[in-house]
């Protein structure tokens, strides 16, 4: 009679971490598509804005310099 034991261990150990990865990276990916979802509708209000803030300021008789919005945080 021959006996086999094998430890996994180790191995059920680094699958769990893999595990762990994958769901972290899912995280990850679901956190810049929400991102993208909310930054680009922002884009187009502050255009928008913008171009009405020049709009009645022409009305007004007063033009001002454009200015250079950043989305840098």
């Amino acid at each position: 009679m021959v006996e086999y034991v094998k430890d996994v261990t180790a191995e059920k150990k680094l699958q769990q971490q893999v595990i762990q990865s994958e769901r972290l990276a899912v995280v990850g990916r679901m956190s810049a598509n929400v991102a993208h979802e909310i930054k680009n509708p922002l884009g187009t209000i502050v255009l928008n804005a913008e171009l009405l803030q020049e709009e009645l300021e022409r009305f007004s008789g007063r033009i001002r310099p454009r200015r250079k919005v950043s989305w840098e945080s």
